[in-house]
């Protein structure tokens, strides 16, 4: 099941955090995109049979928007060498030097459910920047 959240400038995590512990429980594959203005987090939690064990594959990506605010193109963000992400202790942990991606395995749905926010709210930090180093 893919599930898409677009947040604009306001970032509202309430019904996303409800959501994501119901469906973890229930379903054994899930597929979030959460849509910010400039970038994306891109999500899919795959669950073991008769366990609360689940593996979450998390990457980000850069989202381009033509005039009517519909996305015309990403590009994949390699965190761990982009200078917007790779002083943040926490994005740099969960991904490797040399993957765009990050694997967490986890037995608690509330501790995915933690992290996967946080994640939102630094790239959405990140989003309101408007000017880098």
């Amino acid at each position: 099941m893919l599930i898409r959240y677009d947040f604009g400038d306001k970032l509202d995590l309430s019904r996303f955090e409800k959501q994501v512990p119901q469906y973890i429980g229930t379903m054994r594959e899930i597929t979030y995109h959460i849509v910010l203005p400039h970038y994306m987090v891109n999500v899919e939690i795959v669950g073991v049979d008769d366990s609360p064990s689940h593996m979450s594959t998390i990457w980000l990506s850069e989202v381009w928007r033509d005039e009517d605010g519909e996305i015309k193109d990403t590009k994949i963000i390699v965190p761990y060498l982009d200078s917007r992400f790779k002083e943040i202790d926490f994005i740099k942990d969960k991904f490797q030097i040399d993957n765009y991606k990050a694997y967490i395995y986890s037995n608690s749905v509330q501790a995915t459910t933690n992290m996967l926010c946080r994640i939102v709210k630094l790239v959405h930090k990140i989003n309101g920047l408007t000017a880098f180093l």
